[in-house]
């Protein structure tokens, strides 16, 4: 996230100077099974080709505030912390990992070097303000090289690594209990940009994680966020979705960047061997339109499901800094009491057993349940392999607010996959 929060054992989220924060849970209410017939591999096999069905899924957009193509990542820690050297390794070891490739290559980000390694000497505070913490950093760097910080320039993006003593507030509320395990954002020194993460090792036994795999999760989320959108403030680099398929942003609480986009998801953090740390996968918009999972690195065979036969919507985006703008989106224009149907398309990128799948109005990893329902969902179709088209029955009972009802598809096997799709309901 450009300020991010995360969720841990699987998850968290970032966004420039919006605090990542932990999910409420996978999917929510979801009890659905994986199917107990016997194994369809033989029918996804016969399959034409995989992915049967192009699927509907959001691409990450750039808005041309470029990137940094060839990072010079600067760890940043104090003496006094035990594991001082185990995070500058891991900084100067994962930006030339086939993690980091695979992570962010597409979006023009090259290798990423060590920039070097600054070791603070004093004691840290007990506590720091957030814009304390981004003053302190910005006259380090103009006091550099003097300050014993590497000279910024417009590859640098410096790392910190707050210890465990140290609490940061944010915006007047302790970082852990705001659901903030971390952040990346820019300030200015010397009349330049200067792009800086926070990892914020306080948090580790909130969220019940070891300390340096809660590290390495983070800092991975915030490196590649920093990366592909290195200057939140002033020129936005890969941040955001596009129109089309803004039902992910409703999804994705409008979490907005590659880290934000796979942080809600239970198979988001795993270990990995390039580096051997572990990490947290990001959002891919090349496997994402190809029919694989879209957080990568992933090997794992993927699959959902599509949405089919969507058309033009008009809805309002409600996001705290949207002032109400207008979208264009794809969906399905709906009337109260009405009923409609809606296809869905299964696709896997291989042969894969029979799947089932549910579906859930409401923003699912939010934690907030609808009152009541807006809608009544019957679903004909519980399960299939790639190449089935499902069906879904829709009655509208209430008009939809101005951001459009949200429905959420959810596939559940050997994982959880989600493909999410906005109504419009008039009377």
């Amino acid at each position: 996230m450009r300020a991010l929060s995360l969720v841990l054992a699987a998850l968290f989220a970032c966004s420039s100077n919006d605090p990542v924060k932990p999910p409420a849970g996978d999917g929510g209410g979801d009890s659905s099974v994986i199917d107990s017939s016997v194994e369809d591999a033989a029918d996804a096999a016969a399959a034409p080709h995989f992915p049967a069905f192009t699927p509907e899924i959001a691409q990450i957009f750039d808005n041309k505030g470029g990137v940094l193509a060839n990072p010079k990542i600067v760890a940043v820690t104090w003496s006094s912390d035990p594991n001082e050297a185990f995070y500058q390794t891991f900084t100067d070891k994962i930006g030339g990992s086939a993690f980091w490739k695979t992570a962010v290559s597409e979006y023009g980000v090259g290798p990423a070097v060590s920039g070097g390694h600054v070791s603070i000497k004093t004691p840290p505070p007990s506590t720091i303000q957030d814009v304390a913490l981004d003053a302190w950093v910005a006259q380090q760097v103009s006091d550099a090289p003097g300050s014993g910080w590497p000279v910024n320039d417009p590859n640098t993006l410096y790392l910190l690594f707050l210890p465990e003593a140290l609490k940061l507030t944010l915006g007047g509320n302790t970082e852990c209990n705001s659901g903030v395990g971390g952040y990346h954002t820019e300030t200015t020194a010397n009349g330049a940009s200067v792009v800086y993460g926070i990892v914020g090792l306080e948090c580790h036994n909130v969220y019940g994680t070891a300390v340096t795999p809660f590290a390495t999760q983070v800092a991975s989320h915030e490196l590649a966020e920093a990366a592909t959108d290195p200057h939140p403030g002033s020129g936005p680099g890969y941040y955001g979705y596009d129109a089309a398929h803004w039902a992910w942003a409703e999804l994705l609480s409008h979490q907005y960047e590659n880290g934000d986009a796979c942080e809600f998801f239970g198979d988001s953090v795993t270990s990995f061997s390039d580096p051997p740390y572990v990490l947290q996968r990001e959002w891919s918009n090349l496997s994402a339109r190809s029919g694989h999972n879209p957080c990568v690195p992933n090997p794992d065979p993927y699959f959902s499901v599509s949405p089919l036969g969507m058309v033009d919507i008009t809805i309002h985006d409600q996001a705290p800094t949207s002032n109400y703008k207008k979208i264009v989106t794809k969906g399905y224009p709906m009337q109260v009491g009405v009923q409609a149907s809606i296809d869905f398309g299964f696709y896997s990128d291989g042969p894969v057993s029979k799947w089932t799948v549910q579906a859930v109005e409401g923003p699912i990893f939010s934690g907030f349940t609808p009152p009541s329902p807006t809608v009544t969902l019957a679903l004909q179709t519980h399960s299939g392999v790639d190449g089935d088209i499902g069906t879904l029955y829709i009655t509208p009972n209430f008009p939809s607010p101005p951001e459009g009802t949200l429905i959420t598809l959810i596939s559940q096997g050997t994982a959880k996959h989600y493909a999410p799709f906005l109504l419009m309901v008039t009377k």
